[in-house]
């Protein structure tokens, strides 16, 4: 797949539209739109934002194979000491799966 068709898998997944990635990262629809139709490309500045507006990776945008999808969770509601015990769960977690 080219950036083109990995932008539209990505953006379909997320149900976000043209109008509303335009929105979210400044850069016009019409130029999104030939990204997509594969007859122009991303700056890497414009890389950057559209990975970010999608919550995905550079990575995933640009098509490659070891791409890991990134998840995230909102713990703006919790307090340090909640964040610092998840943080030590998942390094726990990782070092099982080595």
């Amino acid at each position: 797949m080219d950036i083109g068709e990995n932008l539209k898998e990505i953006m379909e997944e997320r149900q976000i539209k043209i109008k509303q990635l335009a929105e979210l990262t400044g850069i016009s629809q019409s130029h999104l739109f030939n990204v997509i139709k594969g007859t122009a490309s991303l700056s890497i500045e414009n890389l950057i934002k559209v990975a970010n507006a999608l919550n995905a990776s550079a990575d995933r945008v640009l098509g490659l194979k070891d791409y890991r999808p990134r998840r995230i969770i909102d713990v703006s509601d919790l307090t340090e000491a909640n964040i610092e015990t998840i943080k030590l769960l998942v390094e726990s977690l990782r070092k099982g799966q080595k």
